[in-house]
């Protein structure tokens, strides 16, 4: 009698072998498709933002390092607690130094890996793998965040990924029954990835409870205990990974002040316990994740894109989701989801659910977190994920068919999200690239022992979007590979030296210097220069309205080296900051705004910001509602301007101006209104309540076409600030300057 191995008996027999081989690899396709349609409008053009800046020139003054720790530069020793939270960032330096392609290749692999891991996880869970896919497209166009298409967020992808990719493991590892080695093998990986994860970004740590999730959801509360209870090996190393990274945070904790010591500022831990708002995981961290994000879409969806947009987005999305549709007849008959039972779907949804909150909570630290959906949901998402595969699985055994477009309409809006955040990063890239290339190649970084004063006429520089001083320092230490002295930046129109976190001072060109004046703190006396420079010690270049600088023949041969030459300097030059002609080739997706009319407001979606062309602002901040979230900013000098582009072609415009927050009486009557240099007269609008802003208030104003200028104009506001109350005055909403039709006109003056 022949004895078959046991090994062999538990083998799956060939035919499904081969099904899950061919749905393994329609699943990879898949996932690579969406990639490469939320890449293919871009292209590689996409370059650093804010943070990304600094990388590079602390890798070009201090040299290439992939760990941080209490000996790094000081700039980064203060992240000492995330030892690994530059090494994808230094990985990607590491294989090309003079481009941003390899920190783009790693953005594709860590969204491959994420989609991949997470479809796995669901094929474990309902063994389907036209679910997984589902599951797989949902966890990367999942629109709660809006941080996962920036550089910046780099290693905080790469973390995401490698917890997904440890759970895998995990999961895989908890299967095994006969091989020794190959269980051993399976504990090393999934810890070690967790410990990489937790050491990247130590957001990763409430997802250790992820795998225990997935094997509760498959097989119940006692079952899986009893289940874990004998993978005791594979447990322990799970846990110890975040013990082992606990004793290195002790260890630490006496030779320097982590990032997160100075979040929690000294508190023990029942105060800090007592002093977290727990409410808001459910007021702003689920009802984001599952629902605000979601709304959000919708509105990018149907505000954003252009006639050729949705054409782009229907026939990605079909094609796509074609693949979703054929995965059916690769998953077993006996096996579907429609024998995966309620109470399974049930534990799914709460398991879901407990991730989703799980993954929010570290951002509960800080208010500033509770008020970004920058990066703070990233880790919340495929839990949000879960619960919406949850639902739509419901539905599916009543209506399949209704679930199948529920998740096509899910993965159609979710996309349009992607690709909206991408382009909005993409416009501030180009911006900054603009500038940046002006100067480089209006200044050759010599003489090393001078100050470059840039006059920036376009009124951007030196805010968080748009390169605040240490990251344009970082941005130019790295392209003329040395580093750079201090810079200054004044800007015009309004002579603004506007420090961060400050209200802005003065800049005043003297015979023989330039003097730098911080803010008044009284009207009544004479404020003494913070700074004085030398002409002799200055390099001036000023950047004109149009982002252009009128070139010195002096430098001819630098430039032409620039486009010519192969040192790094020129590499980087020609790499990054020429024009990239794929974008152009895809502007036609986007809706275009009129040329004749200007509509602002700081921001339009939230957490992704506008940058601000103009001066006397404070940062963006968010009024957090339920669904609708308004950007305003504070009007922080006496005044404040904002520029902006337009082609008149109507004799009369209207301006409407809403604002937030007047301090008191004496700043809304002392408050005047230029364009351009003429004067506004302007009525206040009676108070209407508005949900979402509820104590803002409208005043409507009558512009000439003469007073506006086709190209660059300027709007000023001018009014008192409060010493009392932090030196502001007033909130700004938004601004609307349309033409009026005759009618309208003469309705105003009826009314008046």
């Amino acid at each position: 009698m022949v004895l078959t191995p046991k090994f062999e008996q538990n083998s799956p027999p060939p035919l499904k072998q081969k099904k899950d081989s061919y749905g393994w690899f329609l699943l990879l396709l898949t996932l690579s498709l969406v990639i490469i349609a939320l890449w293919l409008p871009f292209g590689f053009g996409l370059t650093a933002l804010l943070e990304e800046w600094g990388v590079l020139g602390s890798y070009t003054t201090h040299g290439l390092f992939f760990i941080v720790d209490p000996s790094s530069p000081s700039r980064w020793a203060i992240h000492a607690s995330r030892p690994l939270t530059v090494f994808s960032h230094a990985f990607a330096y590491y294989l090309d130094a003079n481009s941003f392609d390899y920190w783009h290749a790693l953005s594709i692999l860590c969204l491959l890996i994420k989609g991949f891991a997470f479809g796995y996880l669901i094929k474990q869970i309902t063994h389907s793998f036209q679910w997984a896919l589902l599951a797989g497209i949902l966890v990367i166009v999942y629109p709660a965040d809006t941080m996962q298409m920036a550089l910046r967020g780099l290693h905080i992808n790469l973390a995401l990924s490698l917890v997904l990719l440890a759970s895998c493991f995990f999961i895989k590892g908890s299967e095994i029954k006969q091989s020794l080695i190959s269980y051993l093998i399976f504990c090393t990986l999934a810890a070690g990835l967790m410990f990489a994860a937790i050491n990247m970004y130590e957001a990763a740590i409430p997802l250790l409870l992820f795998p225990f999730l997935i094997i509760y959801i498959k097989e119940g509360f006692q079952s899986s205990c009893q289940h874990l209870w004998g993978r005791k090996i594979l447990v322990i190393s799970w846990i110890a990974s975040l013990l082992v990274y606990l004793l290195y945070l002790h260890s630490i904790n006496s030779k320097i002040n982590t990032y997160q010591i100075n979040l929690i500022g000294g508190r023990g831990f029942w105060e800090f316990l007592i002093q977290t708002p727990f409410s808001k995981l459910f007021s702003v961290g689920a009802l984001r994740a599952l629902l605000g994000g979601w709304v959000d879409a919708f509105g990018m969806f149907f505000k954003e894109f252009g006639a050729y947009g949705y054409l782009y987005l229907f026939l990605i999305v079909s094609f796509i989701y074609s693949f979703v549709l054929l995965a059916k007849s690769v998953s077993q008959k006996n096996s579907e989801d429609i024998n995966f039972r309620i109470r399974e779907l049930l534990r799914l949804g709460m398991a879901g659910f407990v991730l989703l909150l799980a993954g929010y909570s570290p951002f509960l630290l800080l208010p500033s977190h509770m008020a970004t959906t920058q990066r703070t949901f990233l880790f919340a998402s495929p839990g949000a994920a879960m619960v919406w595969l949850a639902f739509l699985m419901l539905i599916a055994y009543r209506a399949r068919k209704t679930a199948l477009f529920l998740g096509f309409i899910l993965v159609l809006v979710g996309s349009a999200a992607q690709l909206h955040q991408f382009h909005h990063y993409s416009q501030i890239s180009t911006t900054q690239r603009t500038l940046l290339k002006a100067i480089v190649e209006n200044f050759d970084g010599e003489p090393k022992d001078k100050t470059l004063l840039i006059i920036d006429k376009t009124n951007q520089l030196n805010y968080v979007w748009m390169l605040l001083i240490p990251n344009l320092q970082g941005a130019l230490s790295y392209f003329y590979n040395h580093q750079i002295n201090p810079i200054m930046v004044c800007r015009y129109p309004g002579n603004s030296w506007q420090l961060y976190a400050a209200k802005p001072g003065t800049c005043i060109e003297q015979e023989n210097s330039w003097s730098f004046l911080s803010a008044k703190e009284n009207e009544d006396k004479e404020t003494q220069p913070e700074k004085t420079l030398l002409k002799k010690d200055l390099v001036v270049l000023t950047i004109e309205p149009d982002g252009k600088v009128i070139a010195d023949p002096a430098l001819e041969g630098y430039r032409h080296n620039l486009y010519q030459g192969q040192n790094e300097t020129s590499l980087r030059f020609r790499n990054i900051l020429t024009e990239k002609t794929w974008l152009s080739h895809f502007s036609w997706i986007w809706k275009r705004p009129a040329s004749d009319r200007f509509q602002w407001s700081f921001g339009n979606w939230w957490g992704l910001e506008n940058p601000i062309p103009g001066n006397g602002w404070q940062e963006a901040e968010w009024l957090v509602n339920n669904f609708q979230h308004k950007a305003l900013s504070w009007k922080i000098a006496k005044e404040a301007n904002l520029q902006f582009s337009l082609i008149p072609s109507a004799d009369f415009y209207q301006l409407r101006i809403r604002l937030v927050n007047i301090v008191n009486e004496r700043v809304r009557n002392s408050l005047q209104i230029r364009i351009n240099d003429h004067e506004v007269p302007f009525r206040w609008l009676d108070p209407k309540f508005e949900t979402d802003i509820p104590s803002s208030i409208e005043l409507i104003a009558t512009v000439p076409r003469k007073d506006l200028f086709s190209g660059i104009n300027s709007i000023v506001f001018r009014s008192d600030t409060v010493k009392e109350y932090y030196g502001l005055s007033f909130q700004l909403a938004s601004i609307k300057l349309l033409p009026k039709s005759l009618n309208s006109l003469n309705s105003d003056k009826d009314k008046t």
